[in-house]
């Protein structure tokens, strides 16, 4: 695909029209001499498209133009839409070879405006992209914006070649679903009927709950034992109930073009013989399924079959050699969404994988996230970076687009993200702020600069930062980057004069309160990280007291009573904190977000657990709030922000929330110190382990204690074997006795897995191990 050589040039006039030779006047104070002209071959689709460029003329201009097949006299001010017999005398400066199939040309010559393309897909888009280009939007399915033009004008245009950026342009969001949604946004593929089996379909066509107790040996291997959670591409069986029921599927959806023969959604891969032939055969685990989606696309050859790629299965393959109607689908969830794929180390991964692949096929799409997949409220700021990663892949010769990302009710700027992206996967030219306005603008009315500003100030936030913006982020993994305490309360001020402006427009007022519930989630899930520090849940309700004694500065017994209240800190939870999370849960419940991220969770079971953090006492031990902790290797940013305060802040985590107030140690052999910073009299160590298989957590096998003075030679205490569990969740204690020593430095050893495990849907990713409070007395 070539880049888009040249930018349609519209000129857009609201006061009165002077008639030049450079402009063609359209519309003036509601009179016009033009008409549309088209071929009396026209197809259908393309009669409609011109009835709706004329249909969204008239809304803006209030001016309705009449339009004829070519069979008709010729006049001197006429738009020509196609090929038709007008264009005779103008061919000639028509570049039909360079535009495709999906580009289109325009031109202004005497007195004629010429829109054409070499298909009719092409001039279909290309009626839309102009009606967008003259300032009407449709946002949503609902939704849509007409400019008002009373006076339009053309500017004169020798010649301007508009070729789509990608040729296979794809959202995954409901208003999708919407013909006239597509239109308008140039999306060309339907997800309801161009497609009949989607995404990592095998998890839905081998579905384990139907097939595995009765045929076990369809899914995948890992030592002598068949996991239900991934297909094993090598047994023969496996495929031949697979064809199966793709003829099954093909009954209800036969005339969809493309087909999904994709792994379950996991990093697991066979271990079988054969499996592992193939993969050393081909290089990669992807050639155990691209051998089976081959051999399915050699007996369909009019049918287009995909196979999504992640994790392992991502990697190119060698040696290979692939059916011209084989797709893959390179899936981008292990990337860094805050900048370009083309930039930043978290993003060379893919970029070797496309590299590779490249050297096979040219039958790529790319799957791109918009927004955040499994913490929907979450800000998720990545179009800037969007943009970047759209340039990237088109300069890397990519064709196809695939956009996807959530889009329930409380999902943060759903809208928009759909709507930005479908316009850039068109033209990646397209100047983002520009979209970012006019949603805004449109969608906001009073309130759109104050949203604007709040969106462009996360934007910046995350590009400033350089931190990792991942598909399923939570706010505990930014809480010391780009969502800090500070960086929350400067972006509420973006919503101070809301209501203001809203007063009178309750559903105005209702679209940004669920924005703002964005916010509040995401203060409420860093108050926990931020535990008894400023900005978290918990106060010293004591040290409180004593700065009212300094401030009133009472006398006698009354001062004498307030001293002994506040020689013991007294740590308490917030009740501002808790009427927030409790207005938090309201509103959810009114605004209609019935669910908060990809686990279900309700806003009501959201409160209950947050609660169940806040109803704990805090623990003062010695180790409170002193001390010095220091580690053999970097703890997960993932998990709280690898913040080591969390050990020493006198709470404990919840095993319903792994990634808020527990700090995670790299798994295989970690290490983390803590120095008092003088001899003292210690007692005990205590600390506790969360076993999360969802967050790649596990106990460690065993845990060992060691003691010293000068932190150079170490002395062990007691080392602790840990018997292990299949629980997916668990906690268990570990407590060392000292009998009361002069020690300054507290060592703590773990022994763990160092990846996760082969059945582990993410198998080969690193484990961590999890504790919670570094408990000294």
């Amino acid at each position: 695909m070539k880049y888009i050589l040249a930018i349609l040039c519209i000129l857009l006039l609201n006061g009165a029209c002077k008639q030049n030779k450079q402009n063609l006047i359209i519309t003036n104070n509601g009179i016009t001499r033009y008409r549309i002209i088209y071929s009396a071959n026209a197809s259908d689709s393309l009669k409609e498209a011109i009835n709706a460029f004329k249909n969204s003329l008239k809304l803006m201009t209030e001016v309705e133009l009449s339009s004829f097949a070519d069979i008709v006299g010729t006049s001197d001010e006429e738009i020509l839409i196609g090929k038709s017999n007008r264009l005779n005398k103008y061919e000639n400066s028509i570049p039909y070879k360079e535009l495709g199939s999906t580009g289109y040309f325009t031109k202004t010559a005497d007195k004629k405006w010429i829109i054409t393309g070499n298909t009719t897909t092409a001039i279909f888009n290309a009626l839309y992209d102009i009606i967008n280009r003259l300032g009407s939007l449709k946002l949503t399915e609902g939704m849509t914006q007409y400019s008002s033009r009373k006076n339009l004008a053309i500017l004169s245009d020798p010649g301007t070649k508009i070729i789509p950026s990608f040729n296979f342009r794809q959202t995954l969001n409901p208003q999708s679903s919407n013909a006239e949604y597509r239109n308008w946004n140039k999306i060309n593929v339907d997800n309801e009927k161009d497609w009949g089996t989607w995404g990592y379909s095998l998890e839905r066509i081998l579905a384990a709950p139907s097939y595995f107790k009765t045929h076990p040996e369809y899914y995948a291997q890992i030592g002598n034992d068949r996991s239900p959670n991934q297909i094993n591409f090598s047994d023969t069986s496996s495929e031949i109930a697979l064809r199966k029921n793709l003829d099954v599927w093909s009954m209800a959806k036969g005339r969809a073009l493309y087909w999904s023969i994709s792994p379950y959604p996991n990093h697991i891969v066979s271990e079988d013989a054969k499996t592992l032939n193939t993969i050393k055969e081909t290089g990669s685990a992807a050639g155990a399924p691209l051998k089976v989606a081959n051999a399915v696309a050699l007996l369909n050859k009019e049918k287009i079959y995909s196979v999504w790629l992640d994790g392992p299965y991502r990697k190119a393959c060698t040696t290979f050699s692939l059916e011209p109607n084989v797709m893959l689908v390179l899936d981008t969830k292990d990337t860094d969404h805050g900048v370009s794929l083309g930039e930043g180390n978290a993003n060379e991964t893919f970029r070797k994988d496309l590299s590779d692949w490249k050297k096979i096929t040219s039958n790529i799409a790319v799957y791109l996230h918009l927004t955040n997949e499994e913490n929907y409220l979450m800000p998720f700021p990545n179009l800037h970076a969007l943009q970047k990663t759209l340039h990237y892949l088109h300069d890397q010769g990519v064709e196809k687009v695939i956009l996807g990302g959530d889009s329930g009710s409380g999902t943060s700027f759903s809208d928009l993200k759909f709507y930005v992206a479908s316009n850039l996967a068109y033209n990646v030219n397209e100047n983002v702020d520009s979209l970012i306005w006019k949603y805004c603008d449109f969608s906001y009315g009073k309130a759109a600069s104050s949203m604007n500003g709040y969106i462009q100030a996360l934007e910046r936030s995350i590009q400033s930062s350089k931190s990792k913006l991942a598909y399923n982020a939570e706010p505990s993994s930014a809480y010391r980057s780009w969502l800090t305490p500070a960086i929350i309360n400067q972006l509420y001020t973006y919503f101070n004069n809301i209501i203001t402006l809203t007063q009178n427009d309750s559903e105005l007022r209702e679209k940004i309160e669920k924005e703002r519930l964005g916010l509040i989630y995401t203060q409420l899930e860093v108050a926990k990280c931020m535990g008894t520090k400023t900005f978290g849940y918990f106060m010293n309700v004591g040290a409180l007291r004593s700065q009212l004694v300094k401030a009133d500065q009472p006398t006698g017994q009354a001062k004498k009573e307030i001293e002994l209240a506040t020689q013991k800190a007294q740590w308490r939870s917030i009740q501002g904190m808790k009427d927030l999370l409790g207005q938090f849960a309201t509103s959810c419940e009114t605004i209609g977000i019935k669910t908060i991220d990809s686990k279900g969770t309700t806003p009501q079971q959201f409160k209950d657990l947050t609660l169940k953090f806040l109803d704990q006492s805090v623990e003062m031990h010695l180790g409170f709030k002193k001390g010095e902790l220091t580690f053999n290797t970097s703890p997960d940013p993932e998990f709280a922000d690898g913040d080591p305060s969390v050990l020493e802040d006198g709470l404990y985590g919840i095993e319903e929330s792994p990634k808020t107030n527990w700090l995670a140690l790299k798994g295989g052999e970690g290490e983390v110190t803590w120095d008092y910073g003088k001899d003292t009299t210690i007692s005990s160590l205590s600390v506790r382990f969360l076993q999360s298989l969802a967050a790649r957590a596990w106990i460690p096998t065993s845990a060992t204690c060691l003691v010293s003075n000068d932190g150079k030679s170490f002395t062990e205490v007691k080392k602790s074997a840990i018997s292990s569990s299949n629980a997916s969740s668990l906690i268990v204690s570990q407590n060392f006795n000292f009998g009361k020593k002069s020690i300054r430095f507290i060592k703590l050893k773990t022994s763990s897995k160092a990846t996760c495990p082969a059945d582990h849907p993410l198998s080969g990713d690193p484990a961590v191990v999890l504790l919670d409070e570094f408990v000294v007395k």
